[in-house]
C-alpha cells in the first residue's frame, strides 16, 4: 500500500507539471503569444537550431550592452540576456518598456517593430525589444529601431520550453514585484521598477 501510495503521489507531480505548461499555452495561445502553422511555433525557443545555422547571430550580454545602438546595415545581432540584466538596462532609463516579442505573431497585440518605436519615442519612452523565440529571417530583418534586439537566454533557464522559461524571465525582470496575473506583451518600467503591464501601448 505504501509503495502504492508513492506511486500515485509521483505521478500526480508529474501531471500537475504538464497541467501547468498546458494551462500556460493556452494562456499565451490566446494573448497571440504563439502562432501554430501547421506546428507548434512558439512553444519552443529554437535557439540550438538558430545557432547551428548562424553561430554568429548571437552576442553574449555584458555591461556595454546598456548603450549599444543597432546598426541597420543588414548584420543585425541579437543579445542573449536574463530578466535580471535586462531589468539592469531598465533602470539607466526614467521611463522604458519591455516588448516581448513573437517574430511569427500576427495577433492585433503583436504591433510592428517600427510602429511600436515611433510611439515609444513620441512618448519619450526607451523601448526593448525581447524575442521570445529565434527566427533567422525575420531577426535579420533590417528593422527601423534604435536599440539591438535581446532574446532569452534559455541556457541560463536549462529548458527550450517557452512556457519554462518566458515566466521566469519575466518574474526576473519585473524582480518579483508582479502587480497583475497577466502576461501580456508590453511591460512598462520606471528606473527599473516594473509598474504594469498592458496590450497596447495606448493603454499606459
Amino acid at each position: 500500500m505504501i509503495y502504492f501510495d508513492a506511486i500515485l503521489k509521483n505521478n500526480f507531480s508529474i501531471l500537475k507539471k504538464y497541467i501547468y505548461i498546458l494551462s500556460f499555452f493556452f494562456l499565451i495561445n490566446s494573448c497571440g503569444l504563439i502562432t501554430v502553422n501547421g506546428s507548434f511555433q512558439g512553444l519552443y525557443s529554437y535557439y540550438n537550431n538558430t545557432k547551428i545555422k548562424c553561430p554568429n547571430l548571437f552576442i553574449q550580454y555584458n555591461d556595454s550592452i546598456i548603450n549599444y545602438s543597432l546598426n541597420n546595415n543588414g548584420n543585425s545581432k541579437i543579445v542573449l540576456i536574463t530578466g535580471i540584466e535586462l531589468n539592469k538596462c531598465l533602470s539607466q532609463h526614467s521611463s522604458s518598456i519591455v516588448y516581448i516579442w513573437s517574430p511569427n505573431c500576427r495577433s492585433k497585440f503583436c504591433p510592428s517593430l517600427e510602429m511600436l518605436q515611433r510611439k515609444c519615442n513620441d512618448k519619450q519612452i526607451e523601448l526593448y525589444i525581447v524575442a521570445e523565440t529565434f527566427d533567422v529571417k525575420m531577426i535579420q530583418q533590417k528593422h527601423k529601431i534604435t536599440r539591438i534586439l535581446f532574446g532569452i537566454n534559455t541556457d541560463y533557464y536549462k529548458t527550450n520550453l517557452t512556457p519554462l522559461y518566458l515566466p521566469k524571465f519575466i518574474k526576473e525582470m519585473e524582480k518579483a514585484n508582479k502587480k497583475d496575473n497577466t502576461y501580456n506583451r508590453l511591460f512598462y518600467f520606471k528606473k527599473g521598477q516594473f509598474i504594469k503591464s498592458v496590450f497596447v501601448i495606448e493603454d499606459l
